[in-house]
C-alpha cells in the first residue's frame, strides 16, 4: 500500500495510532508473518474510527477488524488494507443499575466492565467458552448472528454501527 495512505491517516488521527510493518502486526497473528502490507489503525474515539473508515471508503482500501486474539492465516498480513483494532475505544459511557444495562464502546473488555460493575456491587456473567475478551464482539458473535428461536432478554438493544462509508447507523431507540 502506498505510504501516502499511512501518512494521511497519521495526520488525521495521530502518528502513534497508525502503525506499519511486521513488528506492529505480528502480535495479531498466531504464526510468524513474513511481509506486511496491512496498516494497523488504533482509533480511540468514534470520530477517529469514522476518519479511518471514510478514508478507506473514499480510496477503495479494504478494512479488516480484529475479532479474536489472533488471526490464524498469516497471509492476511500481506494484503493491502487497514487492520482496525478497537482496543483503544475502551470507554464505559454509563452503567445503569436500575435497568441492568451498560453503555460501552467496542474496546471494553469483560475484565474492565466487571471491575466497574464491582464498584457498584454488581457482577457480570462471563461467557462459558468465549473466544474474545471484548464484550461487544462476544455479544455480536453469540446473539446477533446466532439467531436462536427462543425469546430471551435483549442484551443488545441499541447498536451503533460504522458503515463502510464512515456514516453511523443506529438501531433501536435512545
Amino acid at each position: 500500500m502506498k505510504d501516502s495512505a499511512a501518512r494521511e491517516l497519521q495526520r488525521k488521527i495521530g502518528s502513534n495510532k497508525i502503525l506499519k510493518g511486521e513488528k506492529a502486526l505480528s502480535p495479531y497473528f498466531k504464526n510468524p508473518i513474513k511481509g506486511a502490507n496491512l496498516i494497523l489503525c488504533l482509533p480511540e474515539t468514534v470520530e477517529e474510527l469514522q476518519d479511518v473508515v471514510f478514508f478507506a471508503h473514499e480510496n477503495e482500501i479494504p478494512v479488516y477488524s480484529v475479532k479474536r486474539k489472533y488471526f490464524d492465516d498469516e497471509n492476511l498480513a500481506r494484503n493491502e488494507g487497514f487492520l482496525v483494532d478497537l482496543k483503544g475505544m475502551n470507554q464505559i459511557k454509563k452503567i445503569d443499575i436500575d435497568n441492568l444495562t451498560a453503555h460501552i464502546y467496542g474496546g471494553v473488555t469483560y475484565e474492565q466492565l466487571n471491575s466497574e460493575l464491582s464498584k457498584k456491587n454488581q457482577r457480570l456473567l462471563f461467557p462459558v467458552s468465549g473466544e474474545t475478551n471484548s464484550v461487544l464482539r462476544s455479544v455480536i458473535d453469540r446473539e446477533l448472528l446466532m439467531g436462536s428461536t427462543c425469546y430471551r432478554h435483549i442484551q443488545l438493544s441499541v447498536f451503533h454501527a460504522m458503515l463502510s462509508n464512515g456514516e453511523i447507523w443506529l438501531s433501536g431507540s435512545q
